[in-house]
């Protein structure tokens, strides 16, 4: 028995190895430590491998490794070839370190390899025991939070006793292309190796480390050599071998230990040492291989199966699996030298590795067998931790893709989920499941694997776990917060609760925890920021509190990836403030390449981001940062760096230094020219400082670049400058000062571009205001009413000329509000529409409250705020104001007493959230006033906190706000904070959807489902209870809003395929209780929702949907008619994408027409009734359609439109010239038969317009609307819109101008169309401005229109300056865009290999779907995008998803496919739904599971069904089919006609493997006149009333009485194995007029029901009162 040893290396006799089976009864994968062994971190790792009988301990190996950690690496790569000796070498370390040597071996042929649960659990146990002494009291409940929080502790552990762990982990038997390497990858990712407590021995290959240690080259390769001669002749002394022989040993060997362990094992056979020194190495294998008997069937399986099966076998095991004695599997291996018997656990293992690989060579066709062996032992249990671990691949090697797909149901999940608590484990199982579905072509599988993918790497927790931490920190309640952060899970979310953690540690002046920077750092290099989206920038906000270089890079790389929407652009303008926080004393330098862009930010989030960013340099001194300037590699970084620190220390007195600095860099570069900007900015320091050498000095070197920064630019901040320099001279030499001030006046009346040189007179006009305060050069000069003048007329003449007047007027406004605040408030009063006036006045609001504690007018800026006509727009402002209040130094009796009358505002706001924000500012104002005097205001203040947070609908909203409150009154009353923290931890119920941010995924999933259920409503295959099962999963949104919404799309998909009879149910019962279930002071929610539902309020009930909107304010009002035109229009949902092109028209009725005319009649605001006279007059006239319109009804319909444009328009709050008045003019003329005199009476109207650019607007719309006849006339108009938009004085209205003339002259004059796309993007190129982005997508869209490679062409005209990169990038973002629209809807192209391109190009290829404009693809197509796209997070996924199903849907609804397809997409969908629930609530054991678990837990449980509980009854039925039938379902109802059928649908959807066997009486047949033959009668009524489906396996047998045709039995029963239902009613009457019962019976009752009903099925049973049963039988086809 030499050839099977034991783990001391003690051999076993034939008796000693039966008494150890015997003993240990062993079970596969067990390791019972004996109790006589000493605990060690040895004896507990799970993976540690076999200790040789003999080996040769490296110490000189050993101690290079220590060496190395004391030398400061981290990380100790060992490398060397197979048979290197590398598993052993980690075992050495690890038993020399047996108390702080945390080991972990990862071989190919161990489950551990492929079950990252196992390995968690492992290290979980080792740490345990190092903290407590004891062993894991909850190895299930190991998850990777409980990983993190175990790793954490160990680091406070270690820090306390100054100890150091290792982490040995040895990967080097593993596939480096396989999923070990993920795993193990995976789990490193976890553990920070970038501090002193942890260091890592890893053996393996470098794929395996993490890229941050990867691309950081934050490790040390160390190949291990091989055994030296000495070491060699070691471990063969107790062969006594002569010497020569020992050197030729050591020779052919190479000195590799794997080499010369099988010659000691061939030595120990009995092979002559001489006849070993003769064969190759790679022989050696081969011939202690010839030991083996292939002809032995047992030891061929024994062998096959230890070498293929991941889990560890004992003889027990390898005999149930094989079927043999287990003496007989011991009795196979005698002999085998390289097979041994751990004599502790009876596990049967190879030697090694490497000869594991070689026999799994060898026993290749063996293989297959074994694997087939293998699977059918983890069938034997399909859900024990094995078996879900290793089945997937198992199938997956063997290529029983089918068995794969079915293995990993929905209900498998579950119990993954159950089973691990833990995402990590589900990731590689889907990944398998969808590939195997994609080569089935199981699209409904495919696409539920695809979805539950791109959940697990999406579900985020950040933003609600990250207010509570803020909360916590505020309180001062460091351990929870910290506790909180570091034992999150999820890369991503555990980064954001990181930083937030690191910037209140900074916030509160508590030291960082080195540990925390070295976490974050890790993770950072972990992250791929560019897939976080605009989350980068929160994350990023934080990250500079302690680590601005990973900010600073985060943002960049984030904003290369971002500018997806309007909001984005401003985050683009936020862009610096990353660079601007990365100021602190441990930078690396900036990037010059970002600009200073916060007075253009209009976003307030943007705005406070971008705020925040100079804090950190706001309290250094000139020196201070001068030295941190001196740090970084060019000096266009130095003076942005120093021009920030001037713009927060502008009165400092040592200011000069840095402009002095910076004046010397600047003039000495001969690399950088700074422009006139950034000059500027650092000479904001100069008019406060007194000492006149140092300033004329300072002067004249700022005049020495003055020629350089006129000719670099931009102008306006030239002018700037000179003013600056202007307001110092007048400190000492007036008569300097006035020159300046002339010579600039002269400047600026030379600058070309008026909005340009209206801003400059404006700040001249501020300047002077400052500088001659009591108008001593009026009386010489006339220079105030000069300037006055001058900028009166630039303004009158912009605001003639103009249309984006908010946007042109913006700079001028920020210059006049210090000085001239009521000439500003007038100017922004002026502007041409409500919107524009209402966002100027909140920039005067913002501009205002940037002034000084001193000069702050609060009565103005109250004022401004009353003028304010939107209701958002005036809670936007009354924010600022008491934001500014709350943040001011000092708060009097006089200041709170002028601000009292903002109470009154607040009241008004209409969303909770925001009111609740405002009421907590004006509470946090009045506790800073100590004297009590507004103790009881504070008290009342407070109520209407509480009455504002509990309105709020969202739950999740709630939540968050919630503890930002806390954080908010934390430090002025933490009494209040407290009970704040309280209440919403109170109404907050951990693992549920309440708990995140916002359950996005899982919402997303349930719309995703309606879209697949309306493919199914054309051709009636959905079921009654797929609306139960949706109403289940809706009914767990907290939200009434938000269920509101996803009901109305329902009942849109209903309304659409005239299903009259649901929708209007739907609405009536369901939405409008919805509706009327939002608090009624959540007024800003409400209105929302009632928007969004009005369409399908509106078709269901007029009156009632108009009661609704009525209740709305003017311009909300407006938005939800338009909302109902819309959906008339297009028949969508307003939140689907739309492709609207002009001259198009849309797919809508005559009737829909009149309808909309008729709301028309309703909507007061101007573009929105042009915008919907356009979409009907194109309708009308449009090829596609207007064959389906008469004349007379056209004729009908322009009198409609005309009557509401006279009543209408023009629309005296926005704009009040004829100029929608004439583009209607233009659209209805199209629809009368109209002269040449008709058109040039309208185009003469145009030209009385007096704004030129509304001229040229409404120009190019005459001339769009222009018949072919008048072809000429219709060029000479465009080209005439043309000369008039190149004289416009904005370059933004004339990019804007030219682009609509393009739209325009697209359909007739392709030429001047792509004409004038060239001109606007050559312009708008030209300009650096983020305004000109949105723009310039515009026009590659349009350019794309029109020929692909014209809009491929046009991002050569965007200029070469450095400074238009964005622009650049901008237009290549979208050519890219709509090049991978065309790719994915063409199958016959490639798809794009960018993947985060998908979103956007499949949103966009949805968008031109819904208009007609996109063809659909087939399935092959499909599956290759989905599989392309599985790695995307599900929100960046949802757009590829929907525009599959989408496709799916409309290519196959009117097809017999859409039973096949469609209906089992839309069950896979619903799936994917439940599966986001029990992932969102992963942290509890036992997920939410509904009704379904009273079902399966109680037996004899009863539900009264009274009437109007019908639905209430077909989910307790369905749930009860769903979870307790087994392969087959016995319906005993006497009273069973063809009408019951719908029956089987419920059923069939329910558990669709399930057959059915039905027994009625012949006498209902009679009753209700059922043709024969009755088989005929019954597939005829499924095929025509139930469904176009098959019917499911179905068996009918009717019985009865020979005269009667009654049955002996007359209740209702459904019985199957184990349970049954008694149901008091059919299931067509349940819930109507009368009470009934449905009881779930006891497992006894339903088998003797089941034995009676079975007399009658299988007709064993002849007679019944004394007369004879006559019986027929038939299957459903």
């Amino acid at each position: 028995m030499s050839g099977v040893t034991g783990r001391r290396g003690n051999a076993l006799t034939r008796e000693e190895r039966l008494h150890l089976i015997a003993c240990l009864g062993t079970v596969m994968g067990g390791s019972p430590v004996a109790t006589a062994e000493l605990v060690d971190l040895v004896s507990l790792c799970q993976t540690f491998p076999r200790i040789p009988e003999h080996e040769i301990w490296r110490d000189s190996m050993l101690e290079t490794i220590l060496m190395a950690f004391e030398d400061g690496t981290n990380v100790v790569l060992v490398q060397g070839g197979s048979g290197r000796g590398k598993t052993a070498l980690l075992s050495q370390f690890s038993r020399k370190h047996c108390d702080n040597a945390i080991s972990l071996f990862v071989t190919g042929a161990t489950r551990s390899a492929s079950d990252p649960w196992l390995l968690r659990v492992d290290l979980a146990a080792q740490i345990n025991w190092i903290l407590r002494q004891e062993e894991l009291p909850d190895p299930a409940g190991v998850d990777d939070r409980k990983l993190l929080e175990l790793l954490y502790m160990l680091r406070r552990h270690a820090r306390k006793a100054q100890k150091r762990f290792f982490f040995v982990i040895d990967t080097a038997g593993t596939d480096e292309t396989g999923r070990e390497h993920d795993t193990c990858r995976g789990l490193l990712e976890l553990i920070n190796f970038g501090t002193d407590e942890f260091r890592l021995v890893l053996s393996g290959d470098v794929g395996v480390l993490p890229r941050i240690l990867r691309e950081r080259q934050l490790f040390m390769p160390w190949m291990l050599p091989v055994f030296s001669l000495d070491e060699t002749t070691k471990y063969l002394e107790d062969f006594s071998l002569p010497a020569d022989v020992l050197n030729d040993l050591h020779d052919v060997c190479r000195g590799v230990p794997g080499h010369l362990a099988s010659v000691r094992r061939l030595l120990k056979g009995g092979t002559e040492p001489r006849d070993l020194v003769r064969e190759a190495p790679s022989k050696l294998l081969r011939i202690e291989w010839q030991a083996v008997d292939m002809h032995n069937a047992i030891q061929a399986n024994v062998l096959s199966v230890v070498a293929h099966d991941r889990r560890r076998h004992t003889a027990e095991s390898l005999s149930r699996m094989l079927k043999v004695d287990p003496e007989a599997i011991l009795q196979s291996i005698i002999g085998l030298e390289f097979v041994q018997l751990d004599s502790l656990t009876g596990h049967i293992s190879y030697a090694s590795e490497t000869f594991r690989e070689y026999a799994a060579g060898q026993l290749q066709t063996a293989g297959v067998s074994a694997s087939e062996m293998v699977i059918a032992d983890l069938l034997a249990d399909p859900n024990s931790d094995d078996s879900l671990a290793l089945l997937p691949s198992y199938f997956d090697m063997a290529q029983r893709h089918s068995e794969l797909v079915h293995y990993l149901s929905p209900s498998r999940f579950q119990v993954m989920l159950n089973h691990r608590k833990s995402l990590c484990a589900l990731r590689g199982q889907i990944n398998l499941g969808m590939a195997a579905a994609r080569n089935l072509s199981l699209d409904s599988d495919l696409i539920r694997f695809a979805v539950q993918g791109c959940l697990t790497a999406t579900m985020s927790r950040a933003n609600a776990l990250g207010s509570e931490l803020k909360a916590l920190m505020a309180l001062g309640d460091y351990a929870s917060a910290t506790a909180l952060a570091r034992c999150e899970p999820i890369l991503e979310d555990r980064l954001q609760l990181l930083a937030a953690l690191a910037r209140a540690y900074r916030l509160r002046g508590h030291p960082i925890d080195p540990a925390l920077v070295a976490d974050i750092r890790q993770l950072c290099d972990s992250i791929d920021s560019t897939s976080l989206g605009m989350r980068a920038f929160d994350i990023a906000s934080d990250l500079l509190y302690c680590t601005p270089d990973l900010a600073r890079g985060m943002v960049e790389r984030a904003y290369d990836a971002a500018m997806h929407d309007e909001n984005e652009l401003d985050w683009a303008l936020a862009r610096f403030a990353a660079l601007a926080r990365h100021i602190n004393r441990e930078s690396d330098g900036l990037d010059s390449s970002l600009a200073d862009f916060e007075e253009r930010i209009r976003d307030p989030v943007a705005r406070q981001f971008s705020r925040q960013a100079s804090a950190f340099i706001a309290d250094y001194t000139a020196s201070e940062v001068i030295a941190e300037a001196k740090k970084m590699g060019t000096v266009g970084d130095q003076l942005y760096l120093l021009r920030l620190w001037a713009k927060r220390n502008r009165r400092r007195s040592d200011g000069l230094e840095v402009l002095e600095h910076a004046l010397e860099q600047a003039i000495s570069s001969t690399e950088y020219s700074p422009n006139a900007k950034v000059i500027r900015e650092l000479a904001e320091v100069l008019p406060f400082y007194v000492h006149e050498p140092k300033a004329r000095l300072l002067i004249a070197l700022l005049d020495s670049l003055s020629e350089s920064t006129k000719r670099i630019g931009p102008t306006d901040e030239y002018v700037r400058l000179q003013l600056i320099l202007a307001r110092t001279q007048a400190r000492f030499d007036r008569d300097l000062a006035k020159r300046r001030v002339i010579e600039t006046y002269l400047d600026i009346q030379e600058m070309s571009d008026l909005s340009a040189r209206a801003s400059s007179m404006a700040w001249l006009v501020s300047t002077l205001n400052m500088i001659d305060p009591k108008l001593e050069w009026e009386e010489d000069e006339g220079i105030h009413t000069l300037t006055a003048c001058d900028l009166q007329e630039m303004v009158d003449t912009l605001l003639c000329c103009t249309a984006e007047q908010y946007s042109i007027c913006r700079p001028i406004l920020r210059a006049l509000v210090r000085t001239h605040p009521q000439q500003a408030r007038r100017l922004a009063e002026r502007l041409n529409t409500s919107y524009r006036r209402d966002a100027a006045l909140i920039e005067l609001v913002d501009a205002a409250c940037g002034m000084s504690d001193s000069q702050l007018d609060l009565p103005f800026l109250i004022g401004l705020t009353d003028a304010l006509v939107d209701e958002d727009a005036r809670s936007e402002g009354i924010l600022y104001v008491l934001q500014r209040l709350a943040d001011s130094r000092t708060l009097s009796d006089m200041l709170i007493d002028a601000a009292l009358p903002l109470l009154a505002g607040i009241k008004t706001i209409p969303d909770s959230v925001v009111r609740l924000r405002a009421f907590g500012l004006f509470y946090l104002i009045l506790r800073r006033h100590t004297s009590g005097r507004y103790a009881a205001l504070a008290e009342g203040v407070s109520a209407n906190m509480a009455s504002s947070w509990e309105s709020i609908d969202e739950a999740w909203v709630k939540n968050d706000a919630g503890y930002r409150i806390c954080s908010m009154l934390a430090d002025v009353a933490p009494e209040s904070a407290r009970e704040w923290i309280e209440r919403t931890n109170a109404c907050r119920v951990t693992g549920t959807l309440d708990e995140c941010m916002r359950p996005s995924a899982y919402i997303g999933c349930i719309d995703l489902a309606v879209r697949a259920l309306s493919g199914l409503l054309r051709r009636r295959l959905d079921d009654p209870s797929d609306l139960l099962r949706l109403q289940t999963l809706i009914e767990q949104i907290p939200s009434c809003g938000e269920r509101a919404r996803i009901w109305a799309d329902i009942a849109m998909s209903y309304w659409a395929e005239q299903r009259h009879d649901q929708y209007l149910t739907i609405v009536s019962h369901t939405i409008k209780p919805l509706v009327n279930g939002i608090d009624k002071t959540d007024v800003g929610c409400r209105r929302l929702v009632i928007t969004y539902v009005a369409p399908i309020m509106y078709v269901a009930h007029r009156l009632t949907a108009l009661d609704f909107v009525q209740e709305l304010p003017g311009r909300e009002r407006d938005w939800a008619y338009g909302a109902i035109c819309d959906f008339i229009l297009r028949g969508r949902s307003v939140s689907e994408p739309y492709e609207v092109v002009p001259g198009q028209g849309f797919d809508v009725s005559y009737e829909g027409l009149v309808d909309v005319c008729e709301l028309m009649k309703n909507i007061e605001t101007d573009y929105m009734i042009d915008r919907l006279v356009i979409a009907a007059t194109d309708t009308m006239v449009s090829p596609r359609y207007k064959k389906r319109f008469s004349q007379e009804q056209r004729l009908t319909i322009a009198a409609k439109l005309q009557e509401v444009v006279d009543s209408r328009l023009p629309d005296m709050d926005n704009i009040q010239h004829e100029g929608y008045s004439v583009v209607a003019a233009a659209h209805i003329c199209r629809l009368r038969q109209s002269s040449a005199q008709d058109w040039i009476s309208i185009a003469d109207r145009a030209r009385r317009i007096p704004n030129s650019a509304d001229r040229a607007f409404v120009l190019s719309y005459v001339a769009e609307c222009m018949p072919a006849k008048e072809r000429d006339r219709r060029r000479e108009f465009f080209l005439e819109a043309m000369r008039i938009a190149s004289e416009i004085p904005s370059d933004l209205d004339r990019v804007g101008r030219y682009l609509r003339i393009a739209e325009s002259a697209s359909i007739t004059d392709r030429v001047m169309s792509q004409e004038c796309l060239r001109t606007a993007m050559r312009m708008s190129g030209a300009n650096a401005d983020p305004e000109f982005y949105l723009i310039q997508r515009r026009i590659v869209d349009m350019a794309y229109r029109l020929d692909s490679e014209f809009a491929a062409s046009l991002a050569s005209l965007v200029d070469d300056d450095p400074a238009r990169l964005s622009a650049r990038q901008n237009v290549q973002e979208q050519t890219n865009m709509l090049t991978a629209r065309n790719q994915l809807a063409d199958e016959k192209s490639r798809l794009p290999s960018d993947i985060h391109v998908y979103s956007r190009a499949a949103w966009s290829s949805l968008g031109a779907m819904n208009a007609g404009r996109m063809r659909t693809v087939p399935m092959e197509r499909i599956r290759e995008v989905l599989f392309a796209a599985r790695d995307l997070p599900f929100l960046r996924a949802y757009p590829v998803l929907a525009w599959a199903i989408e496709n799916a849907k409309e290519r196959f609804k009117d097809t017999d496919q859409a039973a096949t397809l469609l209906r089992p997409m839309f069950e896979a969908l619903l799936q994917a739904a439940e599966f986001s629930a029990d992932v969102t609530a992963r942290s509890r054991v036992q997920p939410m599971r509904n009704m379904r678990v009273a079902v399966e837990s109680s037996d004899g449980a009863r539900l009264l069904v009274q009437p109007g509980m019908r639905d209430d009854a077909i989910k307790f039925i369905r749930d009860w089919v769903a979870t307790r039938t087994c392969d087959y379902l016995k319906i005993h109802d006497p009273y069973f006609a063809p009408s019951d059928l719908t029956a089987l649908q419920l059923i069939q959807s329910a558990n669709p493997g399930c057959c059915v066997h039905i027994l009625t009486s012949r006498k209902r047949q009679d009753q209700e006149h059922v043709d024969r033959p009755w088989a005929e009668a019954y597939s005829r009524f499924w095929h025509t009333q139930v469904s176009d489906q098959d019917p499911p396996d179905a068996d009918v047998m009717i019985v009865g009485l020979q005269t009667t045709g009654d049955t002996p039995i007359h209740d209702r029963w459904w019985l199957t194995g184990g349970s049954g239902l008694d149901i008091g009613t059919s299931l067509n009457s349940l819930g109507d007029s009368k009470a009934t019962t449905i009881t779930v019976l006891s497992e006894e009752d339903a088998a003797r029901l089941e034995g009676e009903v079975d007399q009658y099925l299988n007709r064993t049973k002849r007679h019944s009162m004394g007369e004879r049963l006559i019986y027929e039988q038939f299957t459903l086809e």
